[in-house]
């Protein structure tokens, strides 16, 4: 059960990394017009 909670942990740590390069990558390459 121990090695169950930490793989989920991993998992979520992984898909919050991921999320933050989502959120960076779609700031960078958006086109500057605000407002949408």
């Amino acid at each position: 059960m121990l090695d169950r909670a930490k793989a989920a942990g991993q998992l979520d740590m992984s898909v919050k990394t991921l999320g933050n390069w989502v959120d960076a990558a779609r700031a960078e390459f958006s086109p500057p017009q605000a407002g949408e």
